[in-house]
């Protein structure tokens, strides 16, 4: 006996992570997704209704949290030490 699957649609989240589809509407529809989900992180950080930990890249990125130690942390991540040029001066 076969045991029915059904396969979400395209152009959907589910399909993008389920599928795994990376068709441009899949991708598309991730991607907008993320983009509602971090606003939704953001908005839990500033009326206070969220404590994400601080001083991660991650807490910079996904919410939005700009305080001195999430943003050193996200320099630090988009800067590794030793990958940027070589002053000779």
């Amino acid at each position: 006996m076969a045991i029915e699957t059904t396969r979400a649609v395209h152009g959907t989240r589910s399909r993008y992570v389920n599928g795994p589809c990376h068709c441009d509407r899949c991708r598309s529809a991730n991607a907008d997704y993320q983009v509602g989900a971090r606003l939704e992180r953001r908005l839990r950080l500033l009326a206070g209704l969220a404590s994400p930990t601080h001083g991660k890249h991650s807490t910079y990125v996904n919410w939005g949290c700009h305080c001195p130690a999430c943003t050193k942390a996200n320099s630090e991540a988009s800067h590794p030490r030793g990958t940027g040029p070589v002053c000779d001066g």
